[in-house]
């Protein structure tokens, strides 16, 4: 029985051809190489480094997924086609600004303070003295990401299997292989942030304020937002922003930049993440280039005490049915991302409305794990690696037993596994085809993995 694991999952969100339906070899290491820090490979000018796979089996291993060490070879091929395609976008000169390439930096750090659970433990786990020196580190890493990725959608071009082809995908795997699909929730979710105590607001406006009059009688910017700033994917980077188009931002951020005229700071600006000053360093048509300092107010236990009671209360009358799930959450919610949509969560990863139980995070897993449709949790505090935090309720909409795939019941899923192995192989042809052009070398410890394309065999010059 074929089971859509998380290993899988995670490989196909990166390289979609990694995932084969058993239809191809498992790449397997016949000898396991020396354990030093060296080049594992070359794919024209960009190195594959022994320390960038242990890398990615320790990004899979935050993940939770659980591989072992024959998966090395299977994260090497991985690393290889990201580095051809990342060549290849730099050779045709695709477009990666410098703005994108900050705020990937800053998104992908502040992915992994949410992680591990804090700053300090990143740097700790990386092994990085400051956050300044994290940030220096990433930025090749993802401007070759960027190249990749941009590379990936010229190759795989725009994919959208006919409900036909689905139905071939679905009939050419044999009955006792059809994927398991694990079991998945649908669900909403209602949300309350503590009120901080208004003194330590007040004190927080007014040393913004300060802030922002330091600055214009000519104090740093930059130096005071690494001093002070609680937003752990800028403050290294002096709170810049660049590139920054409407949309991407939640909308109170918004509205104050693209208000503003180049130098000009903002008084004070509140949003769900605290109290911002922001100042325009440029002007790029409709994109902004812009840094900010975040502080937030710490909430003191009578603070979150009141706000625990607060949502215990409207538990306690969603199910006593004095109010229903909906209601509470156009009454109470202060989630802006769901609001306004009776509080349905999308899942981020996916693009979908199901969260498999595997993909939930630890507070979500928790709450809902146990519960049946038309149930809500109790209330769960969740902790902003920013700081801070809010209560969250969840309700289950709908919750569906692990099974074997049904071509109407999971149409969908299907659909999107049929758009992988179309993507697969597209891509895995381009894949053969381009490394005969690109010089290519495996480093002597690796060259007996075997792999899906015959990068061993490759030794070719540009």
């Amino acid at each position: 029985m074929m089971k859509i694991n998380k290993f899988i999952l995670a490989v196909s969100a990166s390289l979609v051809w990694c995932v084969s339906y058993g239809q191809q070899e498992e790449p397997a290491r016949q000898h396991e190489p020396i354990k030093i820090d060296g080049v594992a490979a070359v794919v024209g000018k960009e190195i594959v480094l022994e320390s960038d796979i242990e890398g990615a089996l320790m990004q899979y291993q935050l993940q939770g997924i659980s591989i072992g060490e024959n998966e090395k070879c299977r994260i090497l091929e991985q690393l290889l086609i990201e580095k051809l395609l990342a060549h290849q976008g730099q050779v045709d000169s695709l477009e990666v600004s410098e703005g994108e390439i900050s705020n990937t930096v800053n998104q992908r750090i502040q992915m992994l303070v949410q992680d591990v659970g804090s700053m300090k433990a990143v740097l700790d786990l990386y092994q990085k003295a400051d956050q300044e020196a994290l940030v220096q580190d990433l930025t090749p890493i993802m401007r070759n990401q960027l190249f990749a990725d941009r590379m990936k959608k010229k190759v795989i071009g725009d994919l959208d299997p006919s409900p036909e082809d689905v139905r071939r995908f679905f009939n050419k795997i044999p009955k006792d292989s059809l994927p398991e699909f694990e079991t998945e929730f649908e669900l909403a979710t209602l949300t309350i942030t503590p009120d901080p105590d208004p003194k330590a607001v007040e004190d927080i406006i007014n040393r913004l304020k300060e802030m922002k009059k330091e600055i214009e009688e000519g104090a740093d910017f930059r130096t005071r937002a690494i001093l002070y700033s609680d937003d752990p994917g800028s403050a290294a980077n002096g709170g810049v922003y660049n590139g920054v188009k409407k949309g991407q931002f939640v909308k109170p951020f918004e509205a104050a930049a693209f208000n503003l005229e180049e130098g000009e700071i903002s008084d004070p600006v509140q949003t769900e993440y605290g109290y911002h000053i922001i100042q325009v360093i440029r002007r790029r048509g409709e994109q902004l280039d812009l840094q900010h300092i975040l502080m937030q107010p710490k909430f003191t236990p009578e603070d979150l005490n009141k706000a625990q009671e607060k949502m215990d209360s409207i538990v306690s009358k969603i199910r006593a049915g004095q109010l229903t799930f909906d209601e509470a959450v156009k009454a109470f919610s202060q989630d802006e991302a769901t609001k306004l949509n009776n509080g349905n969560m999308m899942n981020q990863n996916t693009g979908e409305t199901t969260f498999p139980i595997s993909m939930l995070d630890r507070d979500m897993y928790y709450a809902v794990g146990g519960l049946q449709q038309g149930q809500v949790s109790d209330p769960v505090f969740i902790q902003d690696p920013r700081g801070g935090g809010k209560y969250a309720i969840f309700y289950v909409r709908k919750r569906t037993e692990p099974h074997r795939a049904d071509y109407t019941k999971d149409f969908n899923k299907l659909k999107t596994l049929a758009k992988q192995e179309l993507q697969e192989k597209k891509l895995r042809e381009w894949v053969s085809k381009k490394s005969k052009d690109v010089f290519v070398k495996i480093s002597p410890g690796w060259e007996d993995c075997k792999f899906v394309t015959s990068w061993a065999k490759i030794r070719h010059e540009d």
